[in-house]
């Protein structure tokens, strides 16, 4: 529930609306990402940028069946997301509170112009809220939907999206990523996810 920092990870999220965070598979990408970018790692084909691709498939193990005789080692099977297109944004926000830093509104105005254009006009997403595990699991559930619900209000006022085209969720401090410290600056953040039309 600290200032956060203005970092931006993108990551390939492992589970749908009620999965674990899936934290493993989440890349960094640098501090201030370009619309192409942010267009890239949602799934949006922006008119000017590189082709989206599809992201590989992720891997799970086969788990081996029991059996008396030494089994060979057992075979990786790819294991496509429910939803392969997730932005997570560490979105800053004043202590304890759900108002946005400039700095986050800068960002989300590029957030914006991908999810406001054309290429995306059509598009539904999930924005998922989450905070550090400083203070209480009931003011931290608060807070989480309360700033995933200020990044949705941002996008629906300033990009002139529609608000139905939102899901608002907040998790508290559930789904830390940095789970050895629950302070750190990495587990407040806002996942953006492209759920299609």
């Amino acid at each position: 529930m600290r200032a956060l920092t203005a970092v931006a990870l993108i990551g390939l999220m492992a589970s749908g609306f009620g999965g674990g965070a899936g934290a493993e598979e989440a890349l960094q990408l640098g501090r201030n990402p370009g619309e192409c970018e942010i267009s890239a790692a949602l799934g949006i084909a922006k008119e000017g940028c590189a082709p989206v691709t599809q992201r590989p498939p992720m891997v799970k193990k086969a788990e081996p069946a029991p059996a008396p005789a030494p089994e060979p080692a057992p075979v990786p099977v790819a294991v496509e997301p429910p939803h392969p297109f997730t932005a997570s944004f560490e979105i800053t926000f004043e202590f304890g509170s759900a108002k946005l830093s400039h700095e986050s509104v800068r960002l989300l105005g590029r957030i914006g112009g991908v999810l406001g254009g054309p290429e995306a006009a059509k598009a539904r997403f999930r924005i998922l809220g989450h905070t550090d595990g400083v203070g209480a699991a009931a003011d931290n559930l608060r807070l989480s939907r309360q700033r995933a619900a200020a990044v949705r209000d941002f996008l629906v006022k300033r990009a002139g999206m529609a608000a139905g085209r939102f899901e608002v969720i907040g998790r508290g401090s559930s789904e830390l990523l940095n789970k050895n410290n629950p302070a750190a600056a990495e587990n407040r953040r806002v996942e953006i996810t492209n759920l299609g039309e």
